[in-house]
């Protein structure tokens, strides 16, 4: 493990190149009561079913970071009405809520959007467990 000491965030790499910006998570969600709101369920549903974790919001999107592996296991890029996620995973995910990918190295990168209190299923909680292994 390796902390910035300008910043204070945890890695696993040392030297891991990062922006040391934090960004109010608030202005995140300025104008964009639906997406916090389902933000709110994504958290209470993370917490529930996959346990603890730490915010890092950044000017980019917000990171979800797992407090015992430090592994970020996925982003939220709020919008107007729906979340962005973008999650990582093994396999080929075959769902019609898995939308565009690309494969960077073994893995493939997700870009799934929740819309609403439905998407936030058993089946993405699953994808986010998955995206949290090391």
């Amino acid at each position: 493990m390796w902390k910035c000491p300008k910043c204070n965030r945890e890695f696993l790499k040392i030297n891991q190149m990062h922006s040391c910006k934090v960004y109010p998570l608030k202005k995140h969600f300025e104008n964009k009561k639906e997406a916090k709101k389902l933000y709110d369920q994504l958290l209470s549903a993370v917490k529930k079913e996959i346990g603890p974790f730490k915010v890092e919001s950044l000017s980019c999107c917000i990171h979800l970071v797992d407090c015992r592996t430090k592994i970020t296991y996925f982003c939220v890029y709020p919008l107007k009405d729906r979340l962005k996620l973008h999650i990582s995973s093994d396999k080929i995910l075959k769902s019609s809520k898995a939308g565009k990918f690309m494969k960077i190295g073994s893995k493939y990168k997700y870009e799934i959007f929740a819309r609403n209190e439905k998407d936030l299923d058993k089946e993405l909680i699953d994808w986010l467990k998955e995206s949290n292994k090391k």
